[in-house]
């Protein structure tokens, strides 16, 4: 993603959240450390809400480097972990 933009204040995770149900979410580790992403959708995603059917995929992990920073896609209703990461809801341009 070359240009983004910004739709929410920045936040430091310290519990699971969907970002005010962002789809795409720029994650920044500023920290001396390498920390865990976790991206879940939970058991009880069943159907999107335009009707379609969705296939829960279950919990999924990225290493975020000291530094790094990643912009990553996700379902509305899937939550994203990692205690300490920098994440902002952005929109893709």
């Amino acid at each position: 993603m070359d240009k983004v933009r910004v739709l929410a204040t920045e936040v430091t995770l310290s519990a699971a959240t969907n970002l005010g149900k962002a789809t795409a979410v720029r994650v920044v580790n500023d920290t001396a450390a390498t920390i865990v992403l976790v991206i879940d959708d939970g058991p009880v995603v069943t159907e999107r809400g335009d009707g379609t059917k969705y296939v829960a995929l279950g919990s999924r992990n990225a290493s975020i480097r000291s530094g790094e920073s990643v912009y990553i896609e996700k379902d509305p209703l899937e939550t994203i972990d990692g205690d300490g990461l920098k994440c902002s809801k952005v929109a893709r341009q």
